[in-house]
């Protein structure tokens, strides 16, 4: 009989866990267990330990700080649930699209596309608010050349390009090499 690392039979976990997820949002999904082969380590346990008080803040009508928690959850150790439900609590927030897009991207690029059911629903809500944002893309033949990138006068590394940011005017600020080396 298979078990859980808890020592549980697999129908006793499966029920346990169908009463827990009952208690989520609408939309949220539950981390799974560690796998049995290793004993779930302190970085799993950390990051569950993070999902489940950010899953009681979005409960409590709490979204920006869920966010926050299911971010730091991710961060721990990675996992696609922590990445949607960061997402959800950011587009229940409804104050940062970016954060929203950035977040249902992460949880996209980990998740199974082919057996995951919130997999379309993130790829939906992608494509939505792509159509709420732009993306800046900057290709430098010579990037040895420029010293700095500034976007709106706040410094970016050129490793962050593409860069989405918020519809509007942007103003692009080149720094090269030498002093007098600015272009707008």
């Amino acid at each position: 009989m298979r078990t859980w690392p808890s020592g549980q039979p697999l129908r006793v976990a499966l029920a346990g866990l169908l009463t827990a997820t009952s208690a989520l949002p609408a939309g949220a999904i539950e981390p799974p267990p560690a796998p049995s082969e290793r004993p779930a380590g302190t970085d799993q346990v950390e990051a569950l330990r993070l999902f489940r008080e950010a899953k009681a803040l979005y409960t409590a009508g709490q979204p920006r700080e869920a966010a926050v928690a299911f971010e730091r959850s991710f961060a721990a150790a990675a996992s696609p649930e922590a990445a949607y439900n960061a997402a959800l609590a950011h587009d229940k927030a409804d104050d940062d699209p970016i954060a929203t897009l950035m977040w249902f991207r992460r949880y996209l690029e980990i998740a199974r596309q082919d057996t995951d059911p919130s997999y379309p629903i993130a790829l939906a809500r992608t494509e939505e608010l792509r159509a709420r944002v732009a993306e800046l893309r900057v290709e430098l033949p010579r990037l040895e050349e420029v010293r700095e990138i500034r976007v709106n006068d706040q410094p970016v590394p050129m490793d962050s390009f593409p860069r989405v940011v918020l519809p509007g005017p942007v103003v692009l600020r080149f720094i090269g090499r030498a002093a007098d080396q600015v272009v707008d």
